[in-house]
């Protein structure tokens, strides 16, 4: 593990859904939603400053109190909603493109020539706050040579210390210290979670800031109040708030496309599923390196990440029958026919061989070069995807393909939890508490002030340059001394921006609204199921690797069945009733 003083973070860079569904089992990260803000994060716009933030009527996530026969379950809505912040939208910097409705991301055109400023004292008394998250770049220069850190150090008012902890080694690191006396400040923990015992751990060793932040409290943090409202659901647990959330935007991924390579073909965005796949067959051409489709190396080649099962009308992970029964999205029809169409499609030629042998890295190279028309990847990508299609020769035109089904079915689109998991604090006197949360307001500061500035782009003319139109510019020293890895201990709203571009937040802005519109939420999102951190890998790999292998051919599809029943009796059903269990608690 490396530790790092004062590191600063940068653009909203999101993970959570961006790695394969087998690396999601494997490491600490649950399913966690992506922001489809690439760059850079500020507060949506939203209501009045005092007014609290509107739920998406799409979303259905409920809310869990304590049970009296079960482990504390985490909350959301309805029980939850009691000790949930009041949302405060910022005033600091207004966007140029107000979102046209709630869940769709707000867009600014350029950075402020004159950023504002969101904490006027300094937060820290000192000391030396020490942060636990996941290492996932290279590191950034040591702080005896870094100027940005070195400045950020001098306005936090503390020596702060980010402990960072490869990917990989995340989960190991986490339990040894759960299990031991020496806790940092603050701890990053994924969402859904992963994580076995974490419900007791919270509730014995992490500080209740139920009294520090819920309702009207969060006066006291302006940049935390302006994190939406469903954001904060994910750190709720036995009625208690124990969480910062890490916040994301409502669409974790999207289907990308070239429309220039769907131009040349003389065809249009995909109307129906049929209509796709005879799209994908007349971009296939293999001879010139080109196919129509391209995912990343997952299990089941994007059906067990939503991709075709959303065309089918699958449920969104889960869903609630009419007697309020959770389903699997795997026990449904329309599931069993996404694996069909996929493995169709599979056979017709049409993904890229290195859909199947690949890495993530390795598939956004193939969409970047145009070997792909579409991809299903994280909305995380959005800035580099945009750059590197303006950049090419010819330049490209990057969209987001708006939501189809198939025939019959109903057009939806999977959306996630507003929040990639949260930042716990260790149990510490009030005083304490109340300044580690100070720094983390101040970590948390909008899109476009002094602050968000600093920590994004460090020092100007030193880590930064200003472009004709004021935007920020990284310099290769700033490259040196700038680092994401704050983005998982605290970040703002995310938003649309792109210094390169103001076509970019107007384009993707107007491309959310039907994902949006479309959006199915997953009931269970924000809940805790033990035996799914204690055995979900074990019922879920065979799983996996048994569609991997229907998809690709070889198995039937026949077979499907079997495997939804061994999963069911591996640990779904026990998964479902702790979960069930949840649901209820949460209206009573």
């Amino acid at each position: 593990m490396q530790t790092h003083r004062v590191v600063a973070a940068t653009d909203s860079y999101s993970f959570g859904r961006a790695i394969t569904r087998r690396g999601l089992i494997r490491c600490v990260l649950g399913p966690g939603v992506v922001a489809l803000a690439a760059a850079c994060s500020a507060p949506v716009a939203a209501p009045a400053p005092t007014q609290q933030q509107p739920t998406m009527a799409v979303a259905t996530s409920a809310s869990v109190a304590t049970s009296p026969t079960a482990t504390p379950t985490a909350s959301s809505s309805a029980g939850g909603s009691k000790v949930l912040p009041m949302f405060i939208a910022s005033q600091a910097v207004k966007p140029d493109l107000p979102p046209p409705l709630p869940g769709v991301d707000a867009g600014y055109l350029s950075y402020p020539r004159t950023p504002p400023m969101s904490v006027t004292d300094a937060p820290g008394r000192g000391g030396v706050v020490s942060m636990l998250t996941f290492q996932y770049t290279p590191p950034v220069a040591a702080l005896d040579q870094n100027a940005a850190l070195q400045e950020l150090n001098k306005r936090l008012g503390a020596e702060v210390h980010l402990e960072l902890a490869p990917i990989a080694d995340y989960p190991q690191r986490l339990q040894t210290l759960m299990a031991g006396n020496d806790l940092p400040d603050t701890i990053y923990f994924s969402a859904p979670s992963t994580t076995p015992g974490l419900a007791q751990f919270l509730k014995t060793r992490c500080a209740d800031l139920t009294p520090f932040l819920s309702g009207d409290a969060i006066k006291d943090y302006p940049n935390l109040a302006a994190f939406p409202t469903d954001a904060w659901k994910v750190g709720v647990y036995g009625g208690n708030l124990y969480g910062v959330p890490i916040v994301y935007s409502t669409l974790y991924r999207v289907f990308w496309a070239h429309q220039e390579l769907l131009d040349q073909a003389g065809v249009g965005m995909p109307r129906d599923t049929d209509d796709f796949k005879r799209i994908l067959q007349q971009v296939t051409n293999p001879q010139a390196g080109q196919w129509g489709i391209g995912v990343d190396p997952d299990v089941g080649l994007g059906v067990t990440t939503w991709l075709e099962g959303m065309w089918f009308g699958a449920p969104n992970n889960w869903s609630l029958d009419v007697g309020g029964k959770l389903v699997k999205d795997r026990e449904t029809d329309a599931y069993r026919a996404a694996v069909g169409y996929t493995r169709d499609l599979y056979a017709a030629g049409v993904f890229h061989p290195n859909d199947v042998t690949g890495n993530n890295a390795q598939g956004k190279t193939d969409f970047a070069g145009r070997k792909v028309a579409f991809r299903w990847d994280g909305a995380a990508s959005a800035v580099q995807f945009w750059d590197q299609s303006a950049a090419a020769d010819p330049p490209g035109k990057l969209r987001i393909t708006p939501p189809f089904s198939a025939p019959g079915a109903r057009a939806t689109f999977p959306l996630g939890l507003s929040s990639g998991g949260f930042s716990a604090l260790k149990q510490a006197s009030p005083d304490r508490v109340r300044e580690v949360l100070r720094i983390m307001n101040f970590l948390a500061a909008p899109f476009g002030t002094q602050e968000h500035l600093l920590i994004n782009y460090g020092l100007p003319d030193v880590d930064h340059t200003l472009d004709a139109n004021g935007n920020p510019i990284l310099t290769d020293k700033g490259n040196a001394e700038i680092t994401p890895s704050w983005s998982f201990v605290v970040r703002p709203t995310p938003v649309l921006f792109d210094p390169k571009s103001a076509d970019f937040a107007r384009v993707l802005q107007a491309d959310q609204v039907p994902n949006i519109q479309a959006g199915l939420a997953d009931p269970t999102l924000g809940l805790y199921s033990e035996t799914l951190s204690l055995k979900g890998a074990t019922a879920e790999q065979p799983f996996l690797d048994g569609v991997t292998d229907v998809v690709l051919g070889r198995r039937p599809l026949t077979d499907f069945d079997q495997l939804v029943s061994d999963w069911r009796n591996a640990g779904g059903d026990q998964i479902r009733s702790e979960l069930q269990q949840s649901l209820a608690a949460s209206t009573t």
